[in-house]
């Protein structure tokens, strides 16, 4: 089981299966906003994934037009 939430607790889920691929961003954007030389994230199957509080608040964001 993994679970997690959003850094003001608003929004938290979990996904009750393996990860299916994870990876490490090195980008600039990554590094800064997370305080760390990199950023992981994992990758699950979406029928296993499920929002516990929050859904409501996701929102959409782009760095870019690109």
């Amino acid at each position: 089981m993994i679970q997690g939430h959003c850094e003001c607790n608003r929004v938290s889920y979990e996904a009750d299966c393996e990860i299916l691929d994870f990876s490490h961003c090195h980008c600039s954007q990554c590094r800064r906003l997370h305080g760390a030389a990199f950023a992981t994230f994992a990758s699950v199957a979406t029928d296993n994934f499920q929002y516990l509080s929050g859904e409501e608040d996701i929102k959409e964001y782009a760095s870019s037009d690109d």
